[in-house]
């Protein structure tokens, strides 16, 4: 039995219906669609999965009302950029499974069509998408989970992946005490959260840190208070703008003492997972957003109150005056999301099971189920 992968990973609003945009799959799409795709972790675990036949082949999609055509994205992945998701039909197979990166609305149609024809698995970072009933495998991150719910849903805990050989740890000087990371990318209150804090901590402490804050953008009501914020207090900041993978990992988490992730809106693992590759310990806003791994105590502490400025300037002076080894925090990260010894078999182990059982049936999500928790007691076993 073949097993191919449809990927439906963003969507930037249909064209309208009305318009009757035609799609040409031969022509070159423009090259923003190219941008950080070949870097994204779940990009290069379904690229060797395909190298490895775990799959027979992977095609990407991306709906775009602002282009449309095809991209080479390396690793033998053709990417797909279409008007309306209407094109996508064309390639679902009885033997496709259909991955979902979050959800759109615009996509229902699509999904609720092909409900019990089709494995419908998706990764929905906690925003409120995995609460929609038509999906069969829901990759989970927040907490230790494999079960089926009473919609009929698996749960499937899930490692995210990151690019190894993009963020790794480098031996060269630290430059800035703080990194401050973002875990939403409209409204980043957990930027705005760490500003207040270096202004409390200068207070307090008498002495200004230095930081460097990347992705910074005035896209939101707090986020444009930082800009003003940073020139009054005189706050030594470094404000990057956007920045390639490859820059962050070279100029900011191998630069940075510490990373200040705190925000709690939406679930941001992807920058604290890639900031542990590189050694950085963490300070994160809340567990209720991340994933175990990410708050675990021997790489991070986590604040009673995460708007409480009092407090995180408390545990930025603690944490940088003794700080967890770079060392210990790779090994952690290599421990719970190293890719070949964690990522890869843990999704390898799904798409095994959807090619022995095509057909996503309620008795086949339950015998998911079993042979879940039969892996997690001989794992323990093996563990203790």
């Amino acid at each position: 039995m073949s097993l191919n992968v449809v990927y439906l990973y963003m969507s930037q609003g249909s064209a309208p219906h009305s318009s009757n945009v035609d799609w040409d799959p031969n022509v070159s799409c423009a090259e923003r669609y190219l941008r950080g795709m070949s870097s994204d972790g779940t990009f290069i675990m379904l690229s060797e999965m395909k190298r490895t036949g775990v799959v027979d082949d992977v095609k990407v999609f991306y709906e775009s009302n602002r282009g449309s055509g095809f991209a080479d994205w390396g690793r033998g992945i053709i990417g797909h950029v279409c008007p309306q998701i209407k094109w996508v039909y064309q390639f679902i197979k009885p033997d496709t499974v259909l991955y979902i990166r979050g959800g759109f609305r615009g996509w229902h149609g699509l999904l609720t069509e092909h409900k019990n024809k089709n494995w419908l698995m998706c990764y929905n970072a906690n925003t409120g998408r995995e609460k929609w009933t038509f999906w069969d495998i829901i990759l989970w991150d927040l907490q230790k989970r494999n079960d089926l719910d009473r919609h009929g849903r698996m749960w499937y805990y899930y490692k995210k992946p990151i690019d190894e050989s993009v963020f790794f740890c480098i031996d060269q000087p630290r430059w800035y005490n703080v990194c401050i990371g973002a875990s939403h990318i409209h409204d980043k209150k957990g930027q705005w959260r760490a500003i207040d804090a270096l202004i409390k901590y200068q207070e307090k402490y008498g002495r200004r840190l230095t930081a460097i804050l990347p992705g910074y953008g005035k896209r939101g009501r707090m986020t444009s208070q930082i800009e003003d914020k940073i020139h009054k207090h005189k706050l030594s900041v470094t404000v990057t703008g956007m920045l390639s993978r490859e820059d962050l990992n070279r100029t900011v988490f191998n630069r940075s003492n510490l990373g200040l992730f705190l925000g709690t809106h939406g679930q941001g693992d992807r920058g604290p997972i890639e900031a542990m590759a590189t050694g950085m310990p963490l300070l994160i806003g809340s567990k209720r957003y991340h994933s175990p791994s990410v708050y675990d105590e021997r790489v991070a502490n986590v604040p009673n109150d995460v708007n409480d400025a009092d407090e995180i300037a408390t545990l930025i002076h603690k944490m940088l005056k003794k700080p967890a080894k770079r060392e210990a925090v790779v090994s952690h990260f290599k421990n719970e999301h190293g890719f070949t010894e964690v990522c890869y078999p843990n999704l390898k182990f799904i798409f095994d099971f959807i090619r022995d059982n095509p057909k996503p049936t309620i008795e086949a999500k339950k015998e998911l189920v079993k042979l879940c928790t039969k892996q997690d007691k001989d794992t323990k076993s093996l563990e203790t």
